[in-house]
């Protein structure tokens, strides 16, 4: 898929190629390739700041006992690479700046089992991944309650993350997230964001559902110990084009504390169920109010700070935010996942 960008007049785009070998017994298929990407993630007025990404993989598919069986369990291992331009100024000469290329490198191995029938179908994965300086474990596990109604269904979501032998990181944002991915916290690059740097304005509220996977932004519930979350979606009677959703996660608190709690709720309109998908909050958390007040102090008058809710609508308008997962279009994709 190569690109241009007429910006910043260089070559973007990604590419990816894979060798399958299909087996009588034990396995179904063991899956050879690897992807790679190259795209600008960053401008601050500066040019050509881009990262590339080569990550080679081996999926393996256990073999089904029956051709007809939709359940399906399979193991992925993969090594991420990237090579990130970055650009840093002198402080004693602020306006003049000096490129250099950092790479990462990470191991990433993933199992799943999962059941794509029709009648509540459900997934589990458990992951592994980190670079030496930290291993992230994790388990996501999804289940659809479907209705008799057609396009009806209630979806339940648990995730729960955990590190071990986590250094920090003087240049990853590696930490576990109650409010899911931005731009600046896919580290992997496995997403593609619209604006991926942005820190305001409409392309800023681009997330992808990882991690605690709650629709608001907060910067509470950002740790490197522990994060479990609960995330629920229903369909609403009739033909309304909204559905609702409610997410819950827990977090350590101080060392000798008790854990804290987040939660959210509102609707949301799936444009394209699973890819493209607005989220409006309008029930959360005291405390994600009292953070969300403190970073947009021109919604609240210095004798305010402390009401209940001083502003509602327009925090509900800059709290609202979208997924774009374009990458789940990959035809390829979609073909080999076809429940027949």
């Amino acid at each position: 898929m190569p690109m241009y960008s007429f910006h910043n007049k260089d070559l973007a785009g990604g590419a990816s190629i894979h060798y399958n070998m299909h087996f009588d017994k034990i396995f179904q298929t063991i899956r050879f390739g690897v992807n790679a990407k190259r795209y600008c993630y960053s401008n601050y007025g500066l040019p050509k700041l881009n990262f590339n990404k080569i990550a080679p993989e081996i999926k393996i598919e256990f073999r089904k006992k029956h051709l007809n069986n939709s359940l399906k369990h399979s193991i992925r291992a993969r090594h991420v690479n990237v090579w990130q331009d970055v650009a840093e100024s002198d402080t004693a000469f602020p306006t003049m700046f000096w490129y250099d290329i950092y790479n990462f490198s990470y191991r990433d191995i993933t199992y799943q089992i999962g059941n794509n029938r029709k009648i509540n179908p459900y997934n589990v994965a458990i992951n592994i991944h980190g670079d030496g300086g930290f291993y992230k474990t994790s388990v996501t596990a999804n289940y659809q309650l479907t209705f008799k109604k057609k396009k009806k269904a209630f979806d339940i979501r648990f995730y729960a993350g955990a590190f071990s032998n986590f250094s920090g990181g003087e240049y990853g944002n590696y930490f576990l997230h109650a409010s899911g991915g931005t731009g600046a916290q896919d580290y992997l690059y496995d997403n593609v964001f619209l604006g991926r740097s942005e820190t305001d304005g409409f392309l800023s509220h681009q997330f992808t559902e990882t991690d605690g996977a709650m629709k608001v932004y907060t910067p509470l519930g950002r740790t490197d110990g522990w994060l479990a979350s609960l995330n629920l979606k229903s369909s609403l009677p009739g033909k309304l084009p909204v559905k609702l959703f409610a997410d819950f996660s827990i977090y350590p608190g101080s060392a000798a504390g008790a854990p804290k709690s987040l939660y959210d709720a509102g609707v949301y309109i799936p444009l394209v169920k699973d890819m493209i998908e607005i989220y409006i909050p309008l029930l959360m958390s005291q405390d994600i109010k009292d953070v969300f007040y403190l970073n947009n102090p021109d919604l609240v008058a210095i004798n305010q700070i402390g009401e209940k809710d001083p502003n509602p609508f327009k925090r509900t308008m800059r709290m609202i935010r979208f997924t774009f997962n374009i990458h789940k279009m990959n035809p390829f994709e979609l073909v080999r996942n076809l429940s027949l």
